[in-house]
């Protein structure tokens, strides 16, 4: 690799890690560590695991009187980087610790007619998408509008 190869590169690096400075801005909301995604106006708890092995209608009795909420399917996929691996998240944005689990979405999983208890949820690690009865314990990942 000669230098001017090795500028272009360190120069396409450069731009993509000042996006993403750009986008997510470490912040604190409701007396917690967070991040705003600047594109989606979104405010993430930095924690992915903000409540572990709890049930889909756990979780959201939990964050019924907080300014939380359980994220819709599209809001967890806007957030995925499929570029990265366990997780499928930018580096060192997020607390990732623990995710050997599934987090719950509040999007109902339409695909299954005999079951209306499917609730779409997200495996971090590959960014999968999978159905899940509401009545399994997964984590889950608050979200608020910025």
């Amino acid at each position: 690799m000669d230098l001017s190869e090795f500028m272009y590169l360190h120069n396409q690096a450069h731009d993509f890690y000042n996006a993403i400075e750009r986008r997510f801005v470490e912040i604190i909301f409701d007396d917690k560590d967070a991040i705003r995604d600047n594109k989606t106006d979104l405010i993430w708890t930095k924690d992915t695991n903000y409540l572990t092995k709890v049930k889909y209608d756990e979780a959201v009795e939990e964050l019924d009187s907080t300014p939380w909420r359980l994220p819709t399917l599209d809001e967890v996929i806007s957030i995925l980087d499929f570029r990265f691996y366990d997780p499928a998240l930018f580096p060192g944005l997020f607390i990732t610790s623990n995710q050997k689990s599934l987090i719950w979405t509040n999007t109902w999983y339409a695909g299954n007619k005999d079951n209306q208890d499917d609730m779409w949820t997200v495996d971090l690690i590959h960014g999968n998408l999978e159905p899940r009865g509401k009545n399994t314990k997964y984590n889950a990942w608050p979200v608020t509008r910025g």
